[in-house]
C-alpha cells in the first residue's frame, strides 16, 4: 500500500463515525420532529373531544349513531363493546365485548363519562341529583333545538313511536 492510500484509509475512517452521528442525529430529530406533530394533533383532538359543543353551529342537530354499547353496574362490573345485553346478542349474534370487575376502573369512568354528557349538573353519586340532572339536560336541549340554538350538552331525548313494549329477541 502507498502511504498516500493509507492516509486516504485512515481519514476515511475518521470521518465515518462523523457522516453515521450525523445521519443518526438528523434521523432521530426527523423522528421528534413528527412526534411532535402526532402529539399536537392528539393534544387538539383531545380538547375538542373534551368541550365537543363549545363551537357548534345551532344546525348541528344531527342524530349520531353509535353502535358501541356501555354498561356499567354499581361501579364494580363494566362492559364495553357491540353487543347488546339480550340472549340472541350474548349468545348467537358476532359480537364483541370487553368486561371487568374492578371499581377503581370503572367508578371514575362513569363520573368522567356523567361530567361530558350533562355539563355536570346533578350529583353524580346522588340518583335524585342525577335524575334531575339528567332531565334538566333533556329539558334544556329541547328548548335550544326549538329556538335553533347549539345543544347544551350531548343528551337528547331517545324517539319513541309507541309506549307499549315487547321482549322480543
Amino acid at each position: 500500500m502507498s502511504p498516500d492510500i493509507r492516509t486516504d484509509h485512515s481519514q476515511n475512517q475518521a470521518r465515518t463515525p462523523k457522516v453515521v452521528d450525523d445521519q443518526l442525529t438528523a434521523q432521530q430529530n426527523s423522528l421528534l420532529s413528527q412526534l411532535a406533530a402526532e402529539q399536537a394533533s392528539l393534544q387538539k383532538i383531545q380538547s375538542q373531544g373534551a368541550n365537543p359543543f363549545d363551537d357548534s353551529h345551532p344546525d348541528n342537530w344531527l342524530p349520531v349513531y353509535v353502535h358501541a354499547k356501555l354498561m356499567t353496574v354499581d361501579d364494580a362490573f363494566m362492559t364495553l363493546g357491540s353487543a347488546n345485553v339480550n340472549i340472541r346478542s350474548m349468545n348467537v349474534d358476532s359480537e364483541l365485548n370487553i368486561c371487568h370487575e374492578n371499581s377503581d376502573v370503572t367508578k371514575p369512568l362513569r363520573r368522567k363519562l356523567w361530567g361530558l354528557h350533562t355539563k355536570n349538573p346533578g350529583a353524580q353519586d346522588d340518583v335524585t341529583s342525577a335524575f334531575t340532572g339528567w332531565a334538566m339536560v333533556l329539558g334544556q336541549n329541547k328548548i335550544n333545538e326549538d329556538k335553533g340554538l347549539a345543544p347544551f350538552a350531548s343528551l337528547v331525548k331517545f324517539a319513541r313511536a309507541s309506549d307499549s313494549r315487547a321482549y322480543d329477541d
